[in-house]
């Protein structure tokens, strides 16, 4: 159980293609998401999860075309199951202990169905469903009594492993047969990405009859661009390190600008998804560019130190364990 509960879920290998200030970035995302839960003077900071989209997006993205590269083919069946593995029973552990906790400390036919629910969503890749019919507002009373509210981002990122891997394999097999390389997967992308950030802004700004189920907060047509701008970053991230060194400090300094900005900047009252997303998603975007050069800035070694690594490592089950952990805590001491 121990072992479950400290497993890095999300984390790649220790090998090809491993970066430790990837890492250092999931750390300062998942500390971001625990200081906004928290209800401390971080008014952003749940863009967290954008950051970890982002960086989900290039994880993933130059796992498969490294997979491609080496053997000429990807095998969806291991790519599943281990992401099956490094996903699945951590959360299967949190969903059933804050369920059975919510039978103890939550009134019968109310919250507890509302925490089944979503428990049951979480398990079926559709949290962030569920809690779009459940509570709607993210920042709704409703929805942040919710020992699983957090769930959705794990739905929407499960959601993302299964499609996206597909895509990139139609890219690579028509690229190959009309002899392009990976041009052919770069304007899929390039092409899903920017139709998603169009459909996402129009949403934010214009009355669209679709309404938020569709292109809301919960969305995962309205958050696959945080995705794919990660993505294009792994598919362009040969090209990029080619770029001299002064612009690949330049991008480190001004993502982290932009993250920073973001966290401040961003709050409750903000239209989200919209704009304003551009700020967690380009500074995380700028910060995994800058980070491919090989002279580090001192905020790239920053981020790859051993401490900063470590709570990457454990994002994961930081990022699960949390937020239950906050509702039950107000729940039984609701004066401290």
């Amino acid at each position: 159980v121990v072992r479950i509960i400290l497993s890095p879920g999300t984390v790649s290998h220790k090998g090809s293609g491993w970066r430790a200030d990837v890492q250092g970035l999931r750390a300062i995302a998942v500390l971001a998401v625990i200081i906004f839960h928290a209800g401390l003077p971080l008014p952003g900071g749940f863009t967290g999860v954008d950051i970890f989209f982002v960086i989900s997006g290039y994880v993933i993205t130059e796992m498969l075309i490294r997979e491609w590269n080496a053997h000429g083919r990807i095998r969806l069946g291991r790519f599943y199951v281990r992401r099956f593995k490094r996903l699945v029973p951590a959360l299967a552990l949190v969903v059933s202990i804050t369920v059975l906790v919510s039978m103890v400390l939550f009134p019968p036919l109310g919250d507890e169905n509302r925490v089944l629910a979503t428990g049951i969503g979480a398990m079926t890749i559709s949290a962030n469903i569920v809690i779009e019919f459940l509570a709607g507002n993210y920042f709704a009373v409703d929805a942040q009594s919710n020992p699983l509210l957090h769930t959705w981002s794990l739905s929407v990122e499960e959601q993302f492993y299964l499609v996206f891997p597909l895509l990139v394999i139609a890219g690579l097999i028509w690229g190959r047969a009309r002899k392009s390389g990976q041009s052919l997967v770069v304007l899929l992308v390039f092409v899903v990405t920017a139709g998603s950030l169009a459909l996402t802004l129009a949403a934010a700004y214009l009355s669209l009859p679709v309404g938020e189920t569709l292109l809301g907060f919960y969305s995962t047509i309205s958050r696959a661009w945080e995705f794919g701008a990660g993505a294009l970053i792994a598919l362009s991230a040969s090209r990029l390190a080619r770029l001299r060194q002064g612009v690949l400090h330049t991008a480190t300094w001004s993502g982290l600008i932009l993250i920073v900005a973001g966290f401040f900047v961003i709050s409750e009252q903000s239209v989200f998804p919209g704009l304003l997303t551009l700020l967690p998603v380009v500074g995380t975007s700028l910060l995994i560019i800058g980070g491919l050069s090989t002279k580090s800035s001192s905020f790239s070694r920053l981020l790859s130190s051993r401490p900063m690594e470590t709570i990457g490592d454990w994002s994961y089950s930081l990022y699960l364990w949390h937020w239950p952990s906050i509702v039950f805590a107000s729940l039984l001491w609701p004066s401290s």
